[in-house]
């Protein structure tokens, strides 16, 4: 079919689906030596990745309110062996979890700590936080799980066939649960934990990361692959391009398209497209990663080393992508995008899928060579005509920088293609 010549004057008249997106590859990476080094174990972030709070497995928590640039250290929060912390998402109420002792939480950012005696001393491994830090999710190797519906304050046990659980992750609203462990499956709950279902297959799952909405879900093997859902845990799928590794730790952006995985004695690796592809974080070096944090745009990370020190990493924006749509006309789509400025950027590719979570394929045969600079942006487009009248189709931005690292944006949707 030949492109229609009305198509660039019927932009004005269609409807179509805008979206910005921020660009990840390679992180700028910071090591935090204020805080000193030691034996770092767990870290939390709020959501905009400028209040943290880590864990020395053998002293207290510090917290930072300046995205680690320095640290507190709160005495008050002394403990043996400090292994999981939660926030909400305004860094205001903590919670943390002592292998061998009690939950503690905080309700003025990690500056006083209260110990919760009501769910006992016990070998605790991890615990997840609600949005607001009302509703808490606690696991205990070799035990139970606990919920909590006050902030800590009291907790209800549920019935569990005890397991080596590793790791818990809760939805925003605390009402989607996810939970892992070694030698048994991936446990889901879409109550607040009154009920749980076995997911996926018995590995040595060591971490489990949750979306807002508790659709998306990323968990890791040690040693195994990175496996992923986009259905609540129903189905997963095996995520083998960062590779079979000794993953200790993976965390997500609220919306599940950034993710953020550590190697323990290895490097960290990060996914800007759920997941099915990663980019090995070389500038942050191959240490004794323990466990990650991200913001919720996943922009910001903040990782512990043990034995080491704090890092945080934040994006580079290589791109800076103003507008991404795509516009039904007669005999075709029309996929246009405007940069603001590009660094480092080859060029880019379109893809299609007839279905928001299907299989999608390059459509332009050449790459769409860069045209943008550091300071100035440019605009591009591109004409689909190999499209059904009826159908609806989805669109994903390839952009490729000049080491070949691939970003992907989207995706958009036209709904029906004209006739």
């Amino acid at each position: 079919m030949k492109r229609s010549p009305m198509i660039i004057l019927m932009l004005t008249f269609f409807c179509s689906f805008l979206t910005t997106v921020p660009i990840y590859a390679q992180f700028t990476w910071t090591e935090r030596t204020s805080a000193g080094s030691g034996d770092w174990y767990p870290i939390a972030s709020s959501a905009d990745g400028t209040k943290l709070a880590a864990g020395r497995y053998n002293g207290c928590i510090y917290t930072s309110t300046d995205s680690g640039a320095t640290w507190t250290e709160q005495t008050t929060s002394t403990g043996i062996a400090w292994m999981s912390i939660a926030s909400s998402v305004d860094g205001t109420k903590l919670a943390a979890v002592i292998y061998g002792s009690y939950i503690n939480t905080s309700t003025d950012s990690g500056a006083n700590w209260t110990a919760r005696f009501s769910a006992g001393s016990k070998k605790w491994s991890s615990i997840a936080s609600s949005a607001d830090g009302a509703k808490l999710v606690a696991s205990v190797s070799e035990g139970f799980i606990y919920t909590s519906t006050n902030s800590g304050i009291t907790w209800t046990e549920r019935a569990f066939s005890p397991r080596y659980w590793q790791c818990v992750a809760s939805s925003a609203d605390g009402t989607k649960l996810a939970l892992c462990g070694l030698d048994t499956y991936i446990f889901t709950s879409t109550d607040s934990g009154a009920n749980w279902t076995g997911r996926n297959e018995i590995q040595k799952w060591t971490s489990i990361a949750s979306s807002a909405d508790g659709t998306k879900l990323a968990a890791v093997v040690n040693p195994g692959y990175i496996y992923t859902s986009t259905d609540s845990g129903a189905t997963w799928t095996e995520q083998t391009a960062a590779g079979a590794r000794s993953w200790s730790s993976i965390a997500s952006s609220a919306d599940g398209t950034k993710l953020a995985a550590a190697v323990s004695a290895g490097y960290i690796y990060t996914s800007t497209d759920s997941g099915a592809t990663w980019t090995q974080q070389t500038a942050a070096g191959s240490r004794d990663w323990r466990i990650l944090a991200s913001s919720a745009d996943g922009t910001k990370l903040a990782a512990v080393v043990y034995g080491g020190y704090i890092y945080t990493g934040s994006s580079p924006t290589l791109i800076n992508l103003v507008s991404f749509t795509a516009v039904a006309v007669p005999n075709g789509i029309f996929v246009e995008w405007e940069t603001a400025s590009e660094l480092d950027n080859a060029g880019f590719h379109i893809l299609r899928s007839e279905a928001r979570d299907g299989q999608y394929e390059r459509i332009t045969r050449y790459l769409i060579p860069a045209q943008g600079t550091a300071t100035q942006g440019a605009r591009y487009h591109y004409g689909d005509i190999a499209v059904e009248a009826g159908k609806t189709y989805w669109y994903k931005l390839e952009d490729i920088d000049t080491n070949g690292s691939s970003t992907f944006h989207g995706p958009i949707t036209t709904g029906h293609t004209n006739q």
